[in-house]
């Protein structure tokens, strides 16, 4: 059994799919209020939680509200494309994390707007993502290396960066994983914890036995990037696990 910080607002769902229906049912509530939203890419969330999300605004989208506003945790940097060759010009082989958002979330997508991270114009991020006072909720996934545990890219580089910024993908589950067009990305943009600061909430999912070792070092060492959550914003964080990676 996993030992954590009484301080921490861990929940643990049995069966994964209870856990998907209760974060897709919390954030079909979130989308019916203005605001913004920060999204993760990865199969934590791209299976059935934006499944569930996109199927009920597929069939009531009058209720997302007018106001919403979506944005992404982080990008990968494509090398020899730019983004607005990338957005004009669709390849099938794009791996980065904003295309599979939108391709999950395509009902969704369609009616409200959805800031796309320009890796060369991180300052436009910088600018959406403060707007208004900063993201109502950020919701995040964890890396599965446990020696950075990193939540978005946040400790990727080897150190926590404290502003958005490009990092190198050096963490086992990210290293060497994407390619496009036969060369390997090797570099992607994420947030900064000033983000995390201003963000109303942060709640960050954890699915799947391969995940345990990763969680247990971001509850022990707040030098990885979930541990520095804990340390620094126990105060609007919540965790949501499975029942595989707890016991």
């Amino acid at each position: 059994m996993l030992n954590y910080p009484e301080h921490i607002k861990l929940s643990v769902y049995k069966d994964p799919r209870d856990l998907d229906k209760t974060i897709a049912t919390e954030l079909i509530e979130e989308f019916q209020k203005p605001g913004l939203i920060v999204l993760p890419s990865g199969n934590t969330f791209e299976g059935s939680i934006y499944k569930y999300l996109n199927d009920y605004y597929a069939s009531n989208p009058t209720k997302l509200n007018p106001e919403l506003r979506l944005t992404h945790l982080d990008e990968l940097i494509i090398p020899g494309k730019s983004f607005f060759e990338l957005e004009t010009n669709p390849h099938s082989e794009d791996p980065r994390y904003s295309k599979a958002i939108k391709k999950a979330i395509p009902a969704i997508i369609s009616q409200c707007g959805f800031f796309t991270i320009d890796p060369d114009d991180i300052r436009s991020f910088e600018i959406e993502l403060k707007r208004e006072g900063g993201p109502n909720h950020i919701y995040m996934g964890l890396g599965a290396d446990p020696n950075i545990a990193h939540v978005a890219l946040i400790g990727e580089a080897g150190y926590i960066n404290a502003d958005i910024c490009k990092v190198p993908l050096s963490g086992f589950d990210v290293r060497g994983k994407y390619k496009f067009e036969g060369r390997t990305i090797k570099e992607a943009v994420t947030i900064g914890t000033d983000i995390l600061g201003l963000a109303r909430n942060i709640t960050v999912i954890v699915k799947g036995s391969a995940k345990a070792a990763s969680l247990k070092r971001g509850f022990e060492d707040p030098d990885t990037g979930l541990g520095y959550l804990i340390a620094n914003y126990s105060d609007k964080l919540r965790i949501v696990c499975d029942g595989a990676v707890v016991n």
